[in-house]
């Protein structure tokens, strides 16, 4: 730099120049096909331009050279491409060998140039041919195979010359078959042979199976392959559904022997199959192939068992059902030393899997409907009630039920299509005499639901009510309505109605006084009751008068302590009716303290007086408190603890 003046002043900048380096081929990542056909087009991709020169593929020249004749030709250039993907033509004959034979030139901005190394792709011919061929092997293409077996499937594809194609693509699949229509299996590659291979999974249902093959790239080139499936062993033992069955009606049990693909194996063989059902109300049927004979148990027979011998790899099983309603089950059992196995369509859908199992649940169902029939469901019972009779002021909770001619209760019905909906029913019941249903007397309109209503039924007056269906709505078909019941409302029995000890005037056994219902009487030699102390009988004196009964006893009461009385095998009766006395069981307790005999009858006004005083062993005197004392009209304070 200079100034006006002429001063000058000088900077230096040191500059690096770096040669720029010949380009490199062999970073170059380069793909073809394996194998091409003569007179087409080959693809080319090139990757890694970037790499293969200092200065970037910007300025970078791409050429692809084919040297298949010998001479060098330029079949491809670009010029600052990242990555290439291109074709070339291939030779139109085999004039110049069986290859298609070239290489990559770089050639970067200075012209300096890097060659990769030759590339060869083998040539052939468009295939003209594709067929099975097992090349020799007589396990490669069987026409007969066993299910579970695997098939060996090979095939050739040829040119017009008959020369093996490699590097084709085989589509296989199943064009016909026993269980579906066509189906793709999958593909494979031929090799340098020619040759392309595929596993037939013969796991599928025996019968006659169409293969076909197809090239992919030339799918008018197809060949077919005929082949059947036999079955193969035994691999278990399959039981159909069982439907629910109708109570008495008919069932089966349909067994086959399948192998591991489900088909029917029916080749000659002896498979025996137990089948046991532990309820005396199920009954094979008689056939050649079965034996049946009567399970028992320490009661007595409980059941029968079944033995089925496979004919044809089947059997076929008849069995009457129980009669009565609800869920069993049969169980299934095998050769225990062999390896067969039990497996049960569960659910009678083709599209799901069986289970395997030695167990198979039957279901029996109500009949259809015959009529209706009552019965109690249960009774209530007054304090002083008997448990056991229906006594009046109670109530009986009655059921009405239609019923099957196995006495079933029908919960649905099957109409004219065999469609199952609810047993729903109005019906009116007739009540006799003083009974009523939750106040009403005389005819009561109910709904039966399911097949089944219940109701209460009382009455305050001694008789015996009937019980009738005067109309039902809607009347099934052959449907008998004439259904009864009588409740017999009986008189309460003479029972303890209080249980008390009596006062006691200066001594300690005051007696047990037992309050009844009603007068009684003795109709036997038996006590009124039991007495009794930690279970142990007391001794003592009955003595009754019209609806009481008292008890004292030999000896003084026990102090605090809590005696049982029991009527149980007492022979006494009511006055009026002569009916027995209520069972009944109870407990009295004495008094805690006793006043007995004082030394002193008498006390002094305005004078102190202790009181002797006799106390139950459990009593704690001193926590007794607030005591007070009644003399005439006078009242005073009294101590508990010091009398």
């Amino acid at each position: 730099m200079t100034d006006n003046t002429g001063q000058q002043a000088t900077l230096v900048v040191p500059v690096t120049v770096i040669p720029d380096a010949v380009p490199d081929a062999g970073q170059l990542v380069i793909s073809t096909p394996v194998n091409a056909f003569f007179d087409r087009s080959l693809q080319i991709t090139i990757d890694g331009l970037e790499q293969a020169d200092d200065g970037g593929y910007a300025g970078l020249t791409v050429a692809v050279i084919d040297v298949t004749t010998g001479v060098e030709a330029e079949v491809y250039r670009a010029v600052g491409m990242p990555s290439v993907q291109t074709s070339i033509p291939t030779p139109r004959d085999d004039s110049a060998g069986d290859e298609l034979r070239f290489f990559v030139r770089l050639t970067d901005a200075l012209g300096q140039v890097s060659d990769s190394t030759v590339r060869s792709v083998a040539l052939t011919r468009i295939p003209n041919l594709i067929r099975f061929d097992s090349g020799g092997d007589s396990g490669i293409n069987r026409s007969f195979v066993a299910v579970g077996e695997i098939l060996p499937l090979q095939v050739q594809v040829l040119d017009t010359a008959g020369l093996a194609v490699p590097g084709q693509i085989v589509a296989w699949s199943i064009l016909q078959g026993p269980q579906t229509g066509p189906s793709y299996l999958g593909t494979s590659t031929t090799g340098p042979d020619g040759f392309a291979q595929w596993d037939f999974d013969t796991a599928r249902k025996a019968g006659a199976y169409r293969l076909l093959v197809t090239l992919v790239e030339f799918s008018i080139l197809t060949a077919i392959h005929d082949c059947t499936l036999l079955p193969g062993e035994i691999e278990h033992i399959a039981i159909e559904y069982v439907p629910p069955v109708d109570a008495g009606e008919l069932f089966a049990f349909h067994l086959r022997a399948l192998d591991p693909a489900g088909n029917l194996v029916q080749a000659e063989n002896e498979e025996d199959v137990a089948i046991r059902i532990e309820d005396r109300g199920f009954h094979f049927g008689f056939a050649e192939n079965v034996t049946i004979e009567t399970l028992y148990g320490p009661s007595g027979a409980i059941g029968e068992q079944a033995v089925a011998r496979l004919v044809n790899g089947e059997a076929h099983l008849w069995v009457s059902a129980s009669g009565i309603v609800g869920d069993y089950q049969a169980q299934f059992a095998l050769d225990p030393a062999g390896s067969l196995f039990t497996r049960y369509d569960h659910d009678g859908n083709p599209f799901t899997v069986s289970v395997a199992t030695d167990i198979v649940p039957l279901t029996v169902l109500p009949n259809v409907p015959v009529g209706l029939a009552f019965s109690v469901a249960g009774m209530t019972n007054d304090d002083l009630g008997d448990p056991a009779r229906l006594e009046t002021g109670e109530t009986a909770t009655v059921r009405l039920a239609v019923v099957d001619t196995f006495g079933n209760t029908v919960t649905t019905v099957k109409d004219a299509q065999g469609v199952r909906r609810d047993a729903n029913y109005a019906v009116d019941v007739a009540i006799s005499g003083s009974a009523h249903s939750s106040g009403v007397g005389g005819t009561v309109g109910l709904l039966i639901l399911r097949g089944v209503v219940e109701f209460p039924v009382t009455d305050d007056v001694v008789e015996d009510v009937e019980l009738s269906v005067s109309a039902i709505n809607p009347l099934p078909a052959d449907f008998d309505t004439v259904a009864g019941l009588t409740l017999s409302f009986l008189k309460k029995l003479p029972a303890v109605t209080d249980a008390a000890f009596g006062p006691a005037h200066d001594h300690m056994n005051p007696p047990m006084v037992f309050t009844y219902t009603e007068a009684i009487e003795n109709a036997g030699v038996s006590d009124p009751l039991t007495i009794t102390l930690d279970g142990l009988p007391v001794s003592g004196t009955f003595d009754a008068s019209d609806d009481r009964v008292t008890f004292t006893l030999d000896q003084n009461v026990q102090l605090d302590r809590c005696y049982e009385f029991d009527s149980s095998g007492s022979s006494w009766i009511g006055v009026a009716e002569k009916d027995p006395v209520l069972m009944q069981q109870g407990t009295l307790c004495s008094p805690h303290v006793a006043i007995p005999q004082q030394p002193v009858p008498y006390t002094l006004e305005g004078s102190r007086h202790s009181l002797d005083l006799v106390f139950g062993a459990g009593v704690d005197r001193a926590a007794i408190t607030d005591g007070s004392v009644l003399v005439n009209s006078a009242v005073a304070a009294f101590s508990w603890e010091d009398g």
